[in-house]
């Protein structure tokens, strides 16, 4: 059933039409004496026609405040504001839904995302443990084989200090060339050079080619008994060394393994408890929209016997004008708020 205005304006209608019809007749009768006085005249007609315009102004805010007023357009206002605010609701909760699709869309990429960089950190580290064991390796061998080197020249020297002159059965060096031989320091085969026996005087060059060659022959020999591995009390130690090294890489290693393991479980539970957390935003924003779509319907059936509950419409009713001359009242009321 629709609503009527029931509170009667404080003029009879009559008597409001005179006042409207009286003001709205002095504007273009001000505008003809403005046109055709002068001087004081002028400026009383002026006056007058200012105060009319801001009578006119007056009394058209009085008759709007008087709609205000009405409990009709009360009535109607707070459904109004009603409406506002579940359209706003309705509009916040159709917001969150878009917002809980796009999430829903952005998890799993982020997953994958956070994934790979996790995956890329751990080849990266499994890299460079692999190139640091390779390089153990290599620093074991070298060290090794230079351990090797020094342990043969150890070999050789000491080879070389115990082949005795006196003990070798030397071509044409006998007892009295030994002799001369040890007083000048060459004991050994290590002290034996040509340039050094050539300088012992009764040396000559047939001896001095014959002690060279005794000492060539010893040292060809000691280099076929050269050791061909490290002794293990100088081998185990430097072995033991780097297989220390390498196990605090293995452990490194595995844990390593264990850390990814617990990043990727972690990643894949973020995005789980995110997941289920947007599909309950999103459930709830689906709950909070349904119940402003049916608050809506209710208060725009509410609104219904309302629309004739217009400023243009109380306007038409206190003045009394039947709805024949209802769009003449709407212009009139349009001229007047404006």
């Amino acid at each position: 059933m629709k609503k009527t205005f029931n509170k009667q304006f404080f003029l009879n209608s009559q008597l409001l039409r005179l006042i409207i019809v009286a003001q709205l007749a002095l504007i273009p009768f001000t505008g003809l004496l403005l046109w055709l006085t002068h001087d004081y005249l002028r400026v009383i007609t002026l006056i007058i026609g200012s105060l009319n315009l801001l009578g006119l102004f007056v009394f058209s805010v009085i008759i709007f405040l008087s709609y205000r007023k009405t409990p009709e357009a009360i009535d109607k206002k707070q459904y109004l504001d009603e409406k506002a605010n579940i359209v706003f609701h309705l509009s916040s909760a159709q917001g969150d839904i878009q917002e809980a699709q796009k999430t829903r869309k952005a998890i799993p990429l982020e997953q994958e995302k956070q994934t790979q960089q996790r995956l890329d950190k751990h080849s990266s580290t499994i890299n460079r443990l692999t190139q640091e064991r390779q390089s153990l390796n290599v620093k074991q061998e070298s060290e090794l084989s230079q351990l090797l080197t020094e342990e043969r020249k150890r070999h050789l020297s000491d080879g070389l200090r115990s082949a005795r002159i006196t003990q070798a059965k030397i071509p044409g060096i006998g007892k009295g060339f030994t002799t001369k031989l040890n007083n000048a320091g060459i004991i050994s085969a290590a002290q034996i050079n040509y340039s050094r026996v050539m300088s012992i005087s009764g040396i000559g060059e047939s001896k001095a080619n014959a002690l060279v060659s005794w000492r060539n022959q010893v040292e060809r020999e000691l280099q076929r008994s050269s050791p061909k591995t490290l002794p293990d009390a100088i081998q185990s130690p430097v072995i033991a060394k780097y297989d220390q090294m390498r196990d605090e890489l293995n452990a490194q290693e595995r844990n390593e393994h264990k850390s990814l393991q617990i990043s990727l479980t972690a990643i894949e539970k973020e995005a789980d408890d995110r997941t289920k957390e947007n599909e309950e935003f999103e459930q709830s924003a689906f709950k909070r929209k349904a119940n402003a779509e049916k608050q809506l319907v209710s208060v725009n059936e509410q609104l219904q016997p309302y629309e004739e509950i217009t400023f243009g419409h109380y306007l038409s009713w206190i003045l009394g004008f039947d709805q024949v001359n209802a769009k003449l009242v709407l212009l009139l009321a349009g001229g007047l708020v404006g």
